[in-house]
Formats: C-alpha cells, sequence, structure tokens
C-alpha cells in the first residue's frame, strides 16, 4: 500500500511539473525568451539624417583668349625681282598663285618653278623642276620681267609643249617688251628641247621673238607696214600729232626696219596666239597664231587690229 501511494504522490509531481515548463518558455527559432515577453523584433535603426552635400561654386567659363590673327603679306609684282628660290613660296610675290600645285607636263605629278636672280647680270634663269626627277632650263630673261608658264600638246605627239613667257607689266610701255620660248619633249632623251619659231630675235640681245616689220615712209597720216616673215600688208593711219612727234627722226623719206617682239602669248589646244605693238606706245596691235603643221610652226591667221 505504501508504495502504491508514494507512486501516486510522485506521477501527480510529475504532472504539475510538466504543466508548469510548457507556460514558462517556448522557442520560435529566434532565441529563447518568457511568454511575458514581447517578440524582440530588432527594430530597424534610424540612419542618420544625411548632410546636404554643397554644391560646387559654378565656376565662370574661361573666355578664351582671342589668337592674334597673322599680320596680312603685303604682296607686289616687284617683290619677285630680286628673288631666289621657288615661286609657289615667294609669298610676297603677287602672282604667286600661278605656280602653286601646277603639273605642266600632264605626267600626274607636280611640278615646281625655281628662280635664281643673278645681280650682276640683272637676269633670272628659271628651271621647271617636274615631278618625276627631269628639269627644263629656260634661256635667261631679264630680271624685271614677270615669268608665265602653259602648256598643250600642240604637235598631237601625246606630249605637252611648254611655253614659258615673260611680259614686262611694269614698263612705261609694256606691249613693247616681252620674251619667249616654247619646248617640246623628245620622248627618245626625256629632254625638252626649245622649239625653232618663224619669228625674228629681239634686238635687244634679250630672249624676245616677234615680227621683222618694214615700213614706208607715211603718206597722209598713213604708214604702210610688211611683215617680212609671211609678207602681210597693211596701212596704219596713225595720229597726226604722234606721227610728227614721235616718228619724225625714225620715219622720213626712207623706208625703216624693225623688230617688234611679241608681248604677249596665249596657248590654246591647236595654237599659241601672239600679238604685237607695230608702234611704240600707241596701241595698234598686229595678231596672228602660231599653228604646227606637222614639221615645224607657221603664221596662220595674222590681222591687224587699230586702237579703239
Amino acid at each position: 500500500m505504501k508504495k502504491k501511494q508514494v507512486l501516486g504522490i510522485l506521477l501527480s509531481v510529475a504532472t504539475l511539473l510538466a504543466a508548469c515548463g510548457s507556460s514558462q518558455t517556448a522557442d520560435n527559432g529566434r532565441g529563447n525568451y518568457t511568454q511575458e515577453e514581447e517578440d524582440p523584433t530588432p527594430t530597424k535603426e534610424e540612419e542618420p539624417e544625411a548632410t546636404p552635400t554643397e554644391e560646387p561654386a559654378a565656376v565662370a567659363e574661361e573666355t578664351p583668349t582671342p589668337t592674334e590673327a597673322e599680320p596680312e603679306v603685303e604682296k607686289s609684282l616687284f617683290a619677285i625681282w630680286e628673288y631666289t628660290g621657288y615661286m609657289d613660296e615667294a609669298v610676297e610675290y603677287e602672282l604667286q598663285d600661278e605656280f602653286i600645285d601646277k603639273d605642266y607636263d600632264g605626267d600626274g605629278t607636280l611640278d615646281k618653278v625655281y628662280r635664281e636672280w643673278d645681280k650682276d647680270a640683272q637676269t633670272a634663269k628659271y628651271t621647271i623642276e617636274f615631278g618625276n626627277g627631269s628639269k627644263l632650263v629656260a634661256p635667261l630673261f631679264w630680271e624685271t620681267g614677270f615669268p608665265h608658264i602653259q602648256s598643250a600638246d600642240l604637235t598631237g605627239d601625246g606630249y605637252k609643249e611648254i611655253l614659258i613667257s615673260v611680259s614686262y607689266d611694269t614698263s612705261t610701255d609694256p606691249m613693247s617688251f616681252g620674251e619667249m620660248a616654247l619646248f617640246h619633249l623628245d620622248a627618245n632623251s626625256g629632254i625638252y628641247e626649245e622649239m625653232k619659231l618663224p619669228l625674228s630675235a629681239a634686238d635687244d640681245g634679250s630672249s624676245g621673238k616677234g615680227l621683222e616689220l618694214l615700213y614706208k615712209p607715211p603718206v597722209d597720216n598713213k604708214v604702210s607696214i610688211t611683215v617680212k616673215q609671211n609678207s602681210f600688208k597693211t596701212d596704219a593711219e596713225l595720229d597726226e600729232n604722234y606721227l610728227n612727234g614721235y616718228w619724225k627722226g625714225a620715219l622720213t623719206d626712207v623706208d625703216y626696219t624693225d623688230t617688234r617682239v611679241v608681248f604677249d602669248a596665249v596657248m590654246s589646244e591647236k595654237a599659241v596666239h601672239c600679238s604685237v605693238q607695230p608702234f611704240f606706245k600707241y596701241g595698234d596691235v598686229i595678231e596672228f597664231d602660231l599653228v604646227y603643221n606637222g614639221k615645224d610652226f607657221e603664221i596662220k591667221d595674222m590681222k591687224y587690229i587699230p586702237m579703239q
């Protein structure tokens, strides 16, 4: 009897203890806490207030300092007279552009012109330096002339002839002076050679070429002219004051011969058009073409043009 009583008491005590334990603790997976405590869910920590970032002070844009413009080069015709160097680099020369980016022989390479001034002889030598390495050396011209270079295939052989002419634009009578030389490429040697033209050499020893004219004594203010190269004849009627004042010493009662040079030569695809002034400082002009006939050049289409 005593054993059953003791066992019953023990079972009662165990049941009581079990009931008390269930009301004291619980585990929800985040740690143990008492039933009376609130769910200790961690509150989100308050982020500190962001201190406003100070905007950088506006930097004034720098106004670019204007670059100083290069002074404009003063150009002049006279700048060429004492010049030695390449013509396309003669920045002070008024006609510099005539020599920039040129292909005279038509081979697709650029050619340059070199000028060599001789102070003592008062001459200038022009050399065309072709892009293919060959050269053309022109005859000597007077230092005060202004060079011009043109090219065209006048002979029809596929190679361009090259005309070098010199004008005297600053002369008191620019139509009375001029020099010229025409060159042809020898296909065998590759060398440019000066061609013979049906013109007379200038009387002043220059490289000028022109017409040899025969003047008859004036009659009623008219002067009869004959061109010796082709027997072309014309009568020029001159102003009485000019005739009596300027020609009195030259034209009396005898024939008078003079070589008047080509002062202007312009190349076309088939000819060189030339102009000659038969009377000093007067303005009348004889014009004609130099045309290749398959063998050499001959004078064509000559005409006399009175002063307007």
